[in-house]
């Protein structure tokens, strides 16, 4: 009997597994087909060889069929769902380990190691800025969900370490001697809560947490000597319209709408005078003005 339930479920997952791929096939054939043919040169360089092109043929092949896998959506619902039922505080979607956090809205947990090369790449790019066109550098560092203690539910939050993480980072970046802006020190003097800084369904800031972090950076440029005026980013400052639970965001996408609370979207007007000139250096016809 046992013999004949695996031989059913085998041939049941081998159907699904054939039926996901005829109907990605038939949705986004072409799609795979441009990236493995065509598109995959924007992952080249001058110097590649033909190693480096297989790789950028595989990794476009990958990029489809993560993003464009018939069903994704919904497998992934169901994968999330069958590890939420039973409990679980931290749960695989997505290849992200994620926890839904005490204020209702979701995290991705951060564990990986530190070792300070991107960062480092960062740094030496400022250096090169500053000595070929005299131009000065400034980090606005932008947080993670994880603003506050007692957030991550249980014992999950010694998985994390988001905060070591970025202490490390700004570090870095100070030793350096390029000024920080770090949002987590936005966030405590804004006054905010959470609720209002972090979106629930999505990884991104509010429009307050943004404008509030924005207001420190002006105060850095300011301070640095530069004519920029940081009351100009006062949420006081404009006018909105307000589109209510319209944002369904990442985690959203991940976990299924029915777990997660939608966001508001806000669109934000100046209300004083604004004028900005674009040009590309050296093409004047690309030149644009307005408002």
């Amino acid at each position: 009997m046992k013999s004949k339930v695996n031989k059913i479920l085998a041939l049941l997952f081998c159907a699904g597994v054939m039926l996901v791929c005829v109907m990605t096939l038939i949705t986004s054939g072409r799609n795979f087909a441009y990236g493995f043919f065509k598109s995959y040169t924007d992952q080249l360089d001058e110097n590649s060889d033909v190693f480096d092109n297989i790789s950028a043929r595989i990794y476009k092949l990958n990029y489809n069929a993560e993003y464009r896998l018939w069903g994704r959506d919904e497998l992934r619902h169901l994968s999330a769902l069958s590890q939420m039922l039973p409990g679980r505080e931290l749960v695989n979607v997505a290849d992200y380990d994620m926890v839904k956090l005490t204020n209702g809205s979701y995290y991705n947990v951060s564990n990986g190691a530190y070792d300070g090369v991107l960062p480092g790449e960062y740094i030496v790019f400022a250096g090169d800025i500053k000595e070929k066109y005299g131009a000065e550098t400034m980090l606005v560092y932008c947080h993670c969900g994880l603003y506050e203690d007692g957030l991550m539910p249980g014992d999950s939050d010694t998985y994390d370490n988001n905060n070591e993480y970025a202490d490390m980072i700004i570090a870095d970046f100070e030793k350096a001697g390029i000024p920080v802006t770090d949002s987590r020190e936005s966030y405590r003097s804004s006054g905010l809560t959470i609720q209002q800084a972090i979106n629930k369904s999505d990884v991104h800031w509010t429009h307050l947490m943004a404008l509030y972090t924005a207001f420190d950076a002006a105060k850095t440029l300011r301070d640095a000597g530069f004519d920029v005026d940081p009351e100009t980013l006062d949420p006081a400052n404009f006018d909105y319209d307000l589109y209510p639970k319209l944002l369904s965001g990442e985690f959203a996408r991940r976990v299924g709408e029915r777990y997660v609370e939608c966001d508001d979207v806000y669109v934000l007007y100046p209300k004083y005078e604004t004028h900005f000139m674009y040009e590309e250096l050296g093409a004047p016809e690309s030149q644009k003005t307005g408002s």
